[in-house]
């Protein structure tokens, strides 16, 4: 029989406790996507019980919430990172980019949030929220340079393009290869930037 408080070091911080279910939750969505993810699965990649994720989650929507909110996180401190200068641009948009498999987990969490979000659950202010909060960060980053309303232009077509990529680096990812992703982005950015 396993016991699963001897896979588990003891967590004196039980906010780390919640965040290391978080992250097993995140890693259960990109392996297995929203459908193949239950409490059970979850507890058996954090190598504990269900009971004690449900000390912490109410529900297993409860849980997914607390998923993505850690993925908008993450995109935020990225987007409060992307450098003031537009020459770098590129390299700071393709911090967005799947080219790595944390990022590829990231970008495939977008994706299920997505399909929530289109078939009608009640998720949709969630991803606005999102939106608009890393848009906010890379207008507010980019303005030095440009006259605002270019600004707010020039950073939805850059959305476009690294969302556009990320999905087709998932469903073909021998195709889409990192060099590839950073290349039609830097493409498409330097286009966006000599029009703006």
């Amino acid at each position: 029989m396993i016991c699963y408080t001897d896979l588990v070091p003891r967590v004196a911080d039980e906010q780390e406790r919640r965040e290391q279910l978080v992250d097993a939750a995140f890693r259960v969505i990109a392996r297995e996507g929203l459908s193949g993810t239950s409490m059970r699965a979850v507890a058996k990649e954090a190598g504990c019980t269900i009971g004690l994720i449900n000390h912490w989650f109410s529900s297993r929507d409860d849980l997914v919430e607390a998923t993505f909110d850690r993925a908008i996180e993450r995109e935020l401190d990225r987007a409060a990172a992307i450098a003031t200068d537009p020459s770098s641009y590129v390299d700071a948009a393709s911090q967005f980019l799947p080219v790595d498999e944390r990022r590829r987990d990231e970008a495939k969490i977008w994706i299920a949030f997505y399909a929530m979000v289109l078939s009608g659950e009640d998720h949709e202010d969630r991803r606005t929220a999102r939106c608009h909060a890393v848009r906010k960060a890379m207008v507010g980053r980019l303005r030095d340079f440009r006259p605002l309303p270019a600004c707010h232009e020039i950073v939805d077509r850059i959305f476009v393009l690294v969302d556009g990529i990320a999905i087709n680096a998932l469903l073909d990812p021998r195709r889409w290869t990192r060099a590839r992703q950073r290349t039609v982005l830097r493409e498409g950015v330097e286009d966006v930037l000599a029009r703006h």
